[in-house]
């Protein structure tokens, strides 16, 4: 394991890619609940 330096570099680049993709997974998600909770078209419970 003499390419240390570059396997760290390598994973934490990696831990960031995968935290940003489950960060916009999460907006995601929870963008499609505030739809189906609150619709656009103001019909359901809206006030």
């Amino acid at each position: 394991m003499s390419a240390m330096g570059t396997s760290v570099q390598t994973s934490s680049t990696l831990s960031t890619t995968v935290t940003l993709v489950v960060s916009i997974m999460m907006v995601g998600i929870i963008i499609i609940l505030a739809a189906a909770i609150f619709p656009k078209d103001g019909g359901g419970k809206a006030a």
